[in-house]
């Protein structure tokens, strides 16, 4: 009988072998790029300790922001930022607002602020309007940034800001107040006195903190803070002997660092503002200059007895314009970069009413309609539309707004 034999499988003796495996011809392998696998290990553990970190920021930022941290300011919030979404029209929005006396004008968030001597009204860009709220102010001023609209009353007592919705803060000074401005962080300025100093001068942080206190025995004509609020600056005048010396102070919101001081003989200061974060622009009645932050000298331009009626700022540079008090309807404008190299320059026999700059565009209130100059090729486009008594705010490049006592109108800029 013949013998049957029997395999039997072991189960185990496959374990420690490799298994091969199925190939497609198709398919190629690439050796590994070791730095590239290193950098990604490095990113996956920076991540880890990211997260790992990120509940103790959330609390810490919670903590020091736990009286700000309310049920109605995070309605306003969301409110706010709804309203910032929307986008400006073709050119046919229109705005209603009370008409006053005494009024002024800012573009906040592609839309408008309209003050009154008793109401201010914000409007959205397409003409939707989020706020109207009592004032009572004899001479209404509104300034407007990116984040909030400040208004004070010019020699009253009241500053205040608000976000499309709400005021938010507010305070009412002992001294008359002379001046006020905001910056596009939202760190904002004031400008009044008291029994001792001519000049008081507060500066706050966007979150409403007080950061830095400066007194002057001179007047303070002027403030400015940079877009990110790193640097700010005052112009101070005093008269001696029938003769107004400058002084031109820069400093570091919330320190006592920083502080540089430098003169100008013989001038009056009309307006002071930064070009950029290093180039501050120092408008006078007899000449505008540019400095850097230490006070060094950038640009001098003197008005050779050329009567200054405007000027304009917008995205780094500027734009004098002149009236000849000789000639009626003789104008002439010209218009510079941050380093006060001249990119335009013209002189016009009719009116100009307004004047405004923007991404390298200049606009120009002209009693037809407003024409818009081109600053990198020099080209002109006049845009017909009423301009009787009206307010010229720029937008942007492609938009504007024209204000009037009682209305205001979106302008379509023809190219």
């Amino acid at each position: 009988m013949p013998k049957t034999k029997f395999r039997i499988k072991n189960p185990f003796a496959a374990v420690g072998r490799r298994r091969k495996k199925k190939t497609s011809p198709y398919m190629t392998e690439e050796p590994v790029n070791e730095y590239y696998l290193k950098l990604s290990e490095r990113f996956g553990t920076l991540s880890v300790v990211l997260l790992m970190i990120l509940p103790a920021f959330l609390f810490v930022a919670i903590f020091l922001n736990r009286k700000q941290i309310t049920s109605d300011n995070l309605y306003y919030l969301f409110k706010d930022i709804n309203a910032a979404s929307e986008l400006a029209g073709s050119g046919g929005n229109e705005f209603q607002y009370p008409r006053s006396d005494s009024m002024d004008f800012a573009v906040y968030k592609k839309g408008l602020a309209a003050i009154g001597e008793k109401e201010l009204c914000l409007y959205t860009a397409t003409g939707r309007q989020t706020l109207n709220t009592a004032t009572s102010y004899s001479t209404p001023i509104v300034r407007a940034s990116g984040k909030y609209v400040l208004t004070y009353d010019l020699g009253g007592k009241n500053v205040a800001l608000y976000n499309s919705f709400a005021r938010i803060f507010r305070k009412t000074y002992e001294y008359p107040v002379n001046f006020a401005t905001i910056g596009e962080s939202g760190a904002f300025l004031t400008v009044t006195s008291d029994s001792t100093y001519t000049s008081v001068v507060e500066v706050y942080s966007a979150g409403f903190s007080l950061i830095n206190q400066i007194t002057k025995n001179g007047y303070v004509i002027s403030g400015a803070l940079s877009d990110k609020a790193v640097h700010g600056a005052l112009a101070t005048v005093q008269a001696t002997d029938g003769n107004f010396t400058t002084e031109i102070m820069t400093f570091v919101p919330g320190s006592e660092k920083g502080v540089e001081k430098w003169t100008l003989e013989g001038t009056f200061p009309i307006g002071i503002t930064y070009l950029s974060e290093d180039r501050l622009l120092v408008v006078c009645d007899n000449a505008s200059y540019v400095f850097s932050n230490t006070g060094r000298q950038v640009h001098r331009y003197d008005y050779d007895g050329k009567k200054l009626s405007r000027y304009a700022v917008g995205n780094g540079d500027f734009a004098l314009l002149f009236a000849d008090s000789a000639l009626s309807g003789h104008h002439l404008v010209t218009a510079f970069d941050k380093n006060g190299d001249e990119r335009y320059r013209k002189e016009l026999q009719t009116n100009i009413s307004g004047i405004g700059l923007c991404d390298g565009y200049l606009f120009l209130l002209l009693p037809d309609g407003v024409q818009r100059v081109n600053l990198f090729t020099k080209s002109e486009a006049l845009t017909a539309c009423t301009t009787d008594d009206r307010t010229l705010l720029v937008i942007s490049k492609e938009e504007i707004l024209l204000c009037s006592p009682v209305q205001g109108t979106y302008v379509k800029i023809k190219e």
